[in-house]
């Protein structure tokens, strides 16, 4: 679901993944991405509600290289990266063709078929070693784990593979631990917004050095919503969407200490 012109418009996504989840989301010039366990599609978020392109995987790649686990837009949208479950690295490329798509009408929309095709399939470096994180945890992934689901505090599900999560030091874990589930990086306001598993968002400043200078990277405020699945910022409007295990979208004013502007649903639009 997304707002256009004012008003609330529902994308039919296909729902021929088994767990009905969403992996990504991701709005660039009025182009909506989705991906899901399975596949991945384009969508316009404009005025007209048209589905661009999409991309399926097949069942033996799934079977091989896992599900779809986490993914990432380049700012141009011309590249998607996904990593599998399986620890596969997918790079697609998407292309704007020329044939344009008409309303049933026949009144022109301006829009333009989308191709999105795969360039690059790898396994990380990653996938048989330890991995440190901030020099606070160790995370040990091991190729031969069967695949499995494991439910978050905040209602998200990982495919990831059966992973150990152990702290180097036990003072520094709080009494209960949190995975990161989601990053994003706003350079216009040179902030970085962490979701945890356990639903807390908490939004950092970054020096103007970027994120290499770890040391400047410095707690700025933890929002109020406790049951977040997902965020997204908005650099333009200065507002950024946190998504609840309610429903309920709440609007955050980063020009104004990131103070709750409202909460919004389907039940209040009707």
């Amino acid at each position: 679901m997304y707002m256009a012109y004012g008003w609330p418009q529902v994308i039919p996504v296909e729902s021929s993944d088994s767990t009905r989840r969403i992996v990504y989301l991701k709005v660039i010039s009025r182009v909506l991405l989705v991906v899901l366990p399975a596949h991945l599609e384009l969508w316009s978020s404009s005025q007209h509600r048209v589905r661009l392109g999409k991309y399926v995987r097949k069942p033996e790649s799934i079977g091989n290289e896992g599900e779809n686990l986490q993914a990432i837009w380049s700012p141009d949208s011309k590249l998607i990266a996904v990593l599998t479950s399986q620890f596969y690295l997918h790079i697609f490329k998407v292309q704007i063709t020329g044939k344009k798509i008409n309303t049933f009408g026949k009144q022109p929309t301006g829009l333009f078929l989308a191709s999105v095709s795969l360039v690059l399939s790898e396994r990380v470096p990653f996938a048989n070693s330890y991995v440190t994180f901030c020099g606070a945890f160790f995370l040990q992934g091991r190729a031969n784990d069967e695949l499995g689901s494991h439910h978050l505090g905040n209602g998200l599900i990982s495919g990831a593979t059966q992973s150990t999560i152990r702290p180097i030091d036990p003072n520094h874990f709080v009494a209960k631990p949190a995975a990161v589930v989601h990053l994003e990086f706003s350079i216009a306001f040179r902030m970085l917004v962490v979701l945890s598993s356990d639903g807390e968002i908490a939004l950092y400043s970054v020096s103007k050095k970027g994120l290499k200078h770890t040391e400047s990277i410095l707690l700025k405020v933890k929002l109020a919503s406790r049951d977040a699945v997902c965020s997204a910022v908005a650099p333009a409007q200065q507002i950024l969407a946190v998504g609840t295990r309610k429903g309920s979208v709440e609007l955050y004013d980063l020009a104004n200490s990131a103070s709750l502007i409202r909460s919004v649903s389907l039940h209040d639009w009707g």
